[in-house]
This record gives C-alpha cells, sequence and structure tokens, in this order.
C-alpha cells in the first residue's frame, strides 16, 4: 500500500510539473449524491499520458464562490491516459481517488478497490482547447460500476 500511495504522490507531481495543459472544469454527477463539482486539471497530451484532476464539491455553481472560501477537503485523481489525435483528441483514462483534509494535510485513498475512469473529448482553438468528459467509478474485482457517473466539460490554456 505504501508503494502505491508514493506511486501516486510521483505521478502527482509528475503531472503538475510535466503539464502540456493547465485547465479548469464543472461538472455534475449523475448518479451517487448528484453534486455538483468545480476542478483544476494538469496534463500531458503525449500519446500515454498523465494527469492530476483536482476536484471540490459545491451545492451549486452560484454558490460555488463561497464555498470555495470555506474548503477543508479536495479530491485529488491522478491520471494515466491514451490520448489519439484525429483532428479531434480523444482519449480515455483510469485513476485513483486520493482524499486530503486540507486542514491536517492528511492524504487518504478513497479505497484500494475503487478507481474512477474517464474518456473524452476536446479540440483545440489556437492555444486553447475545449473538452468534454464522462467519468464513473469503477471496482476491478470483480469489474463492476458503482453508479457513480458524472459529465464535466472544460477549457485548458496548451504549451
Amino acid at each position: 500500500m505504501r508503494r502505491f500511495l508514493v506511486f501516486l504522490f510521483v505521478l502527482s507531481l509528475a503531472s503538475v510539473f510535466l503539464a502540456t495543459s493547465l485547465g479548469v472544469f464543472g461538472g455534475k454527477e449523475i448518479g451517487g449524491r448528484e453534486r455538483f463539482y468545480l476542478g483544476a486539471i494538469f496534463k500531458t497530451d503525449d500519446l500515454i499520458g498523465i494527469g492530476l484532476d483536482a476536484i471540490y464539491p459545491v451545492e451549486s455553481f452560484s454558490s460555488a464562490a463561497n464555498e470555495l472560501s470555506g474548503a477543508n477537503s479536495l479530491e485529488l485523481d491522478p491520471y494515466l491516459y491514451l490520448n489519439l489525435d484525429l483532428g479531434l483528441k480523444v482519449y480515455a483514462g483510469v485513476g485513483a481517488i486520493v482524499l486530503i483534509d486540507l486542514n491536517t494535510f492528511n492524504f487518504t485513498l478513497y479505497s484500494t478497490e475503487v478507481l474512477r475512469g474517464k474518456v473524452g473529448a476536446s479540440i483545440k482553438l489556437g492555444s486553447l482547447s475545449v473538452f468534454a468528459e464522462g467519468i464513473a467509478a469503477f471496482t476491478y474485482s470483480p469489474f463492476a460500476t458503482t453508479g457513480i457517473y458524472g459529465a464535466q466539460a472544460g477549457i485548458c490554456l496548451n504549451f
């Protein structure tokens, strides 16, 4: 378990320092708690890429500014991606779910058996790109979804 957490930490740092895209997104869970969330993304756009999503759930997008000022926890999702550039970039990724207590800086793995997967598409518009993604939480032993899905969209600055 310790090796896995170290791997996630290194993957997260690499995602931030090697990022070729930096963006923001908003989304909504479909199933589960049905909550809205805001996030930031750091990722590389290589064929095999890495990425890090930082996610904060909010009651609604209209109240997000007030809620962010009192944030006590954050979700980090380090991903491994497969990116295919077909004019329209399509990609799929899988990653662990890490929870952070912002008061104590304790990192906790959401589960050793639940991962988050995503599929998405993005299109470049100069130095910007817009993207849309579908996400799902799933177990890998046995492979099954948890019933928690989501849809998110955002914009990235490409370097």
